[in-house]
Formats: structure tokens, sequence, C-alpha cells
């Protein structure tokens, strides 16, 4: 299948087609069985119970895009009580880290269903940085009743493996943002280590990189403001950015002010000093000052960060760390922290 595939895609009429605006021959919409059917055509198992039925231009371009998609590992993890199986870059390093990975997102899709106790009916939810999905999975399940789920990752060397991975489980209309996000709209560098895509930042104009250690990319840079611009609303946002986490912060205020959604961010203290040249105790009291509740997992349970001093101890204590970092939730009212253990 896979070589017909490529031979489809190379073909005179494939690529006279592929600018052209796709024009169903059928006028009746898919339904269960049609998704089923389509379902293991593309991944060889059934459609996930209970997944959205999109129309058919939707299916179209997620197989079209699944048959262009690069070689690929697939990866068996556990998440949300399911056994995942997502597609990797062949050979990249952060394949092998897949099933530490999921565990660590857990507690993000708990985080969902505490704050969005109703399923997520008609919520918007965002993932930045979102690599291989596993964020973005995460925040579905937590909420099957969202009503969009932004996934934006720059690198295009993942970007068709997050496509097919979320489609897979069930978010075929779940879309996927080529932009990085940052402060301000416009272009950066992307540099991409060779030998682990996941771990690709934006590179500053004093940030060479050794020789052959990574290859560099232009990628548009849109901000969290400019996105919900054309939003509703705003639930869930997710950012795993490398550093570049305060910058998109800083480029959302408006959208954060305007939707008061929760923030999961990574606090990275490597990424943020080396890749971003910020001070990682500023970078807290920027994000206090952005949210009135700060809060870090401890033994799998929130807690709460309150005051300058807890912060700071906050910060010592991740830097005298094994890993260096910590995931901190950002929010502005701690109503669902009741549902935590529910």
């Amino acid at each position: 299948p896979r070589d017909l595939a490529a031979a489809f895609l190379a073909s005179p009429e494939h690529q006279a087609r592929r600018g052209r605006p796709f024009v169903p021959r059928v006028a009746a919409r898919p339904d269960a069985e049609a998704l089923d059917a389509w379902h293991r055509l593309r991944f060889g198992t059934p459609a996930p119970p209970g997944a959205a039925v999109p129309d058919l231009a939707a299916l179209r371009e997620s197989l079209v895009a699944g048959f262009a998609a690069p070689p690929a590992e697939a990866t068996p993890v556990r998440l949300g009580g399911r056994t995942l199986s997502l597609s990797a870059p062949a050979g990249d390093g952060y394949a092998r880290a897949l099933a530490q990975e999921a565990a660590a997102q857990e507690a993000l899709l708990r985080l969902v269903r505490a704050l969005l106790p109703d399923g997520g009916e008609g919520a918007v939810l965002l993932d930045g940085g979102a690599n291989l999905g596993l964020g973005a999975l995460a925040m579905g399940f937590g909420a099957p009743r969202h009503a969009r789920l932004l996934a934006f990752e720059p690198n295009a060397a993942l970007r068709p493996h997050l496509a097919q991975n979320l489609a897979r489980h069930g978010f075929l209309r779940a879309e996927c943002r080529a932009e990085a996000l940052g402060a301000a709209p416009g272009e950066a560098v992307l540099r991409v280590p060779r030998d682990n895509a996941s771990v690709a930042f934006l590179a500053g104009p004093d940030a060479p990189a050794p020789p052959g250690w990574a290859e560099d990319r232009r990628v548009p840079v849109t901000t969290l403001d400019a996105v919900a611009a054309g939003l509703p609303r705003l639930d869930v946002v997710k950012l795993d950015l490398e550093g570049s986490e305060p910058a998109a912060l800083a480029g959302g205020r408006e959208a954060l002010r305007r939707f008061r959604p929760l923030v999961q961010v990574e606090f990275n203290l490597w990424t943020l000093m080396r890749f971003a040249d910020r001070n990682p105790f500023r970078v807290m009291e920027e994000w206090a000052a952005l949210f009135p509740h700060l809060l870090v997992l401890r033994e799998g349970r929130p807690v709460a960060v309150e005051g300058a001093l807890a912060r700071s101890t906050l910060v010592h204590e991740v830097l005298m760390s094994d890993r260096r970092y910590e995931d901190l939730i950002l929010c502005h009212d701690l109503g669902w922290l009741a549902r935590w253990g529910a």
C-alpha cells in the first residue's frame, strides 16, 4: 500500500490537482460505519469508540497526509488507561523516551478532567510545542467533548507524525499548525538537533550551533493573542517550548486577560538560561504577576506556591533536582482543585 501511495503522490494527476479545492463526488456525509472503514484502511485498526465523524474533505486530507508521512517507528505507550500506538521519526532519540513522557502527561489529563468536569463541552484546547502529540492527546482525552484542539508544532520533521497520532486516536478534526509561538509575529530560526527532533528551539542571533550538531530552519511565528482573536473561548493552554515559554506568554497577555485559561507550562532552567538567556527567578516573578495562582505537582498532587519566598525556594529545588525542570500550573482560580482526585 505504501508503494502504491508513493506512486500516486508522484503522479502527474496528483501534482496537477494538489492545489485545487477538493470537491466530493458524493453528497452524503460519512457515517460511523464509513469512519470505521476509513480507520481500518488508514491504520489497520477499528475506529475508537465514540470517535466524532468528520466530513469527507477532512478524511481525505488526513489520508493523503498520512501516506506522505516520512518513515516512522510505531511505539506503544499507555495514557489515560488506553494503549496508544504513536508514530515517531525512525531512529529519533525522543521515540525511545515516549513511555516515560506518556506517564508524565497523565497529570495533564487529570488536570483537564478536573477543570472541565462536563467533558469540556465546547472547550478550546491549545498545545504549544505539540511534538508528537502526547500533550494534545492528554487534553483531548481529558475533555472529549471539546470543540477545537489546536496543536502548534513548527518542526516540519514532527508535524506529519503529530497529525497521524491525533487522527489515529480519534481526533481527526484537530488542527496541526506550523507556527511557533512567540512574543511577536514574524519569523525565527528553529534549531533542530540531528539526533533528537523533539528538543528543537528558537535560536537567538547570538546562539551559534556547534558544527554538525543541528540544522537551522526558518519558521513562521505567531502569538497567543493573534490566535485567540479568532476564538470564542480558550480554556487550556499547554506550553513546552524549550525556553520560549516566557515569550509565548508575553505574546498572549490580552488572551490571558480575556479568557483566563489554565496554563500548564514547563519551567526548565537549562533551556531558559541557555536558549532564551533568561533569569529563572525573574521568569517565575513574571508569571506570578500574570496569574494569581501558581502550583507545582508534589507526590502526584498540585500544591500551591504562594509568595515570593516560596517561589524562590521552588527555583532552588528545581536547580538542585536531577531533572532541572518542573511543569507548573498557572491559573486564575482553584475551584478545579477539589475535583483533582475525582
